[in-house]
């Protein structure tokens, strides 16, 4: 919903008639800063009491982001969020054995989502792995 929200709210932003100009660098580069910017406090020991906030904050924007990935039929639209979805890959791939489970169970059913796409290379090795320590973090296999 803040994604949508937030598409509707630059494309429509003083713009005449029913040409809209491309704005897809702008929203991947504005969703791009405010994840590493989520991630940053979301590490950042002076603001642990705020964690749980940022961790909602960052499990909201990552299932509407994921799920909007999900839908975008044009492949340069899907290119161009190709780097958010690997910010988040990686990103996730890092976090510590607590905080893993939190926020795999509830990007689970997206990622399996995937596996219905052509996806690139590094994106199928980063869910490759997760799927892994998914499978060790839930005790599916040793």
């Amino acid at each position: 919903e803040i994604i949508r929200t937030y598409i509707v709210y630059v494309c429509s932003s003083g713009f005449r008639g029913k040409s809209k100009p491309n704005l897809v660098k702008q929203e991947t580069t504005s969703l791009a800063c405010a994840l590493r910017v989520l991630f940053y406090m979301y590490d950042d020991e002076k603001r642990r009491d705020a964690w749980k906030d940022i961790q909602a904050m960052l499990i909201g924007l990552y299932e509407e982001g994921l799920s909007y990935f999900l839908s975008l039929s044009a492949d340069n639209h899907r290119e161009a969020w190709t780097s958010l979805v690997l910010i988040y890959l990686v990103r996730l791939l890092s976090f510590s054995d607590d905080r893993f489970p939190v926020h795999v169970a509830r990007a689970y059913s997206l990622f399996c989502n995937f596996l219905e796409l052509e996806l690139k290379p590094e994106i199928r090795n980063l869910l490759q792995k997760i799927f892994k320590r998914i499978g060790t973090s839930f005790g599916i296999t040793s």
